[in-house]
């Protein structure tokens, strides 16, 4: 059972937590800002809770997602939770040198 809902996380919810974490990425390098900047993420396309083949995925932003000047994104992470999925989540965090995306047990 375990693995089944691991697989179910790796191939629904992940690849969209992932692309949420990208669209950051992506938008932050547009802002041209000159010293770092909390931004809000949870309006990006990609960052929005919706329905995939697994069921109802909901996307959770926590932390104080940063822009800096350089277009990086550091601090924060983005969780993707599969409905029905009690042991396992898709989760991306922002890193030092880019994202860290993997599947979590909970």
């Amino acid at each position: 059972m375990k693995y089944q809902q691991k697989s179910k996380v790796s191939s629904y919810a992940l690849p969209i937590v992932k692309a949420c974490a990208h669209d950051a990425l992506g938008y932050c390098s547009t802002l041209r800002i000159s010293s770092d900047t909390q931004i809000d993420i949870s309006t990006l396309q990609n960052c929005l809770s919706t329905m995939v083949p697994g069921g109802s995925l909901t996307i959770t932003i926590s932390g104080s997602i940063v822009c800096q000047p350089n277009g990086t994104v550091r601090d924060g992470v983005v969780r993707g939770s599969l409905q029905g999925v009690t042991e396992y989540d898709a989760r991306c965090s922002f890193e030092e040198n880019g994202i860290l995306c993997t599947v979590v047990a909970i």
